[in-house]
């Protein structure tokens, strides 16, 4: 498994559904400084982050999560977008895409900043990225 790409897309899931080790912690400072180890690359990941990672994000694909194959959230059961081919940036787009003819202007909102977050995420993996070819 490779960890670092974990560790990645860790922060990706958090980060495109706003939440933060501390958030996912519930209040437990021990465990909150165990994750931020782990995601930091201080430790190596544990089989506890990921549970506590799925149990706070129920719609996530653990498949994704450990391989990076697949699509991020796992597919609505009725009347969402089915989102092909792992596109993480898509699939987080889609979870938050309304099905109905005319989105309030809250939803388009959400959808324009989240749009957002996924353009942010990818800019900083270009850029470590980039800072890894040197």
């Amino acid at each position: 498994m490779d960890e670092n790409g974990l560790r990645d897309r860790i922060k990706m899931i958090l980060s495109l559904r706003g939440k933060t080790v501390n958030s996912i912690s519930g209040g437990n400072s021990a465990l909150q400084v165990k994750l931020n180890r782990q995601i930091r690359g201080k430790s190596t990941i544990s089989a506890e982050a990921i549970e506590v990672v799925a149990k706070n994000i129920p719609d996530l694909n653990i498949e994704w999560l450990l391989t990076g194959e697949g699509e991020m959230l796992k597919t609505p059961s009725a009347g969402g977008q089915v989102v092909a081919n792992g596109d993480s940036s898509v699939a987080a787009m889609n979870s938050h895409v309304t099905t109905s003819p005319s989105p309030t202007v809250e939803q388009l909102r959400t959808e324009l900043k989240l749009k957002d977050q996924v353009l942010e995420e990818k800019e900083r993996l270009i850029k470590i990225l980039l800072a890894n070819r040197s």
